[in-house]
């Protein structure tokens, strides 16, 4: 019958390779002693993604905002294709209109803006989006707090305090 193990990995656990074995046996003989061991080996991958936002001038009534993004994979393994995803919920005095960055595919869905990696972002590696927004003419607050969260689709964050921003 089949034995299902579910293992943790610590999140501080550096990125390596692990091999996980199991074994078998039995105190009748075995006459074939060879296939009673098998061996998994199972990769870490840990990232450290950061980001930074910065309004690009100033908020306009009626007019367009420009933000920039910067994003950081800080190690310790490279973020594969697809696992970064960028996403910025504006606020409803903000209308997102576009973005744009060398490395991403984003999609604009109501005030959401999700970006999501294309190609592997390796250690130190910085990319940039540049986020447009309509400012609503109907704004009469504009001290608007706009957040940008970056995350790994697939491997833990070892430091997920710097992977919020606002601007």
């Amino acid at each position: 019958a089949p034995i299902t193990v579910v293992a943790t990995v610590d999140a501080t656990a550096p990125s390596a390779s692990l091999v996980n074995v199991a074994t078998v046996t039995s105190s009748t003989p075995d006459p074939v002693p060879a296939n009673n061991r098998a061996e998994d080996p199972t990769a870490i991958y840990r990232v450290d993604l950061s980001i930074d936002k910065v309004l690009q001038g100033e908020l306009v009534s009626g007019e367009l905002a420009q933000y920039r993004l910067t994003v950081t994979n800080n190690g310790p393994s490279v973020a594969v294709s697809g696992d970064v995803v960028v996403v910025d919920d504006m606020p409803s005095t903000l209308t997102p209109t576009g973005a744009t960055g060398a490395g991403f595919a984003c999609t604009i869905t109501g005030n959401r803006v999700e970006c999501r990696t294309t190609t592997p972002l390796a250690v130190g590696e910085v990319r940039l989006l540049d986020l447009v927004a309509r400012v609503n003419g109907s704004a009469s607050n504009l001290s608007v707090t706009n957040s940008a969260t970056v995350a790994s689709a697939v491997a833990g964050d070892v430091v997920p305090a710097n992977n919020v921003d606002a601007a």
